[in-house]
């Protein structure tokens, strides 16, 4: 279903390359369902403006909202590596190969921390269903808990529950 995106995606950070490791991890859901949507668990409360800005990043993308995924939600840091364009094109190409985006749950959260070469991250995983299947999209964070703002987007075809912390 993905194999034009991944040819159409954007490496939209370093990450891929570099030295990281991971601090917190949690998700809503249990071992045999992640895509179970829950109030954040008391150790992640302070992750809920990463949750906005996940879901805020999703709806971008069911829009076709490339503006505001680019003046609002992107951080500087994805800006020096990407152009507006090369996000609308993403968006453009997630929709081509997994179709509309028709749903997400806002309240399904699965986060894990971590450093890249100097730089503290969050990601997020968010769970969306397309017109051709599900898809989990890895959003990562810069700017802390208090002020994310977008680092990177990457995405695979669902193929089941994850392991919390993995994507």
């Amino acid at each position: 279903m993905l194999e034009r995106v991944f040819l159409a995606i954007l490496l939209l950070t370093h990450v891929a390359a570099c030295d990281f490791s991971f601090g917190i991890t949690g998700r809503s859901g249990s071992e045999s369902d992640d895509y179970i949507a829950e109030p954040l668990g008391d150790r992640f409360k302070k992750y809920a403006k990463v949750l906005e800005a996940s879901n805020a990043t999703i709806e971008a993308i069911q829009e076709r909202d490339a503006e505001n995924l680019y003046h609002n939600i992107a951080g500087e840091l994805m800006k020096e590596l990407v152009t507006y364009g090369d996000l609308e094109a993403l968006i453009e190409s997630i929709h081509d190969g997994a179709g509309q985006l028709t749903d997400y749950k806002p309240m399904q959260w699965h986060f894990f921390g971590g450093s890249e070469n100097g730089i503290d991250l969050i990601y997020s995983v968010k769970i969306a269903e397309h017109q051709a299947g599900m898809v989990n999209y890895l959003l990562v964070f810069e700017g802390g808990i208090d002020r994310p703002k977008l680092y990177g987007i990457f995405l695979k075809d669902r193929e089941g529950p994850l392991i919390p912390g993995h994507f």
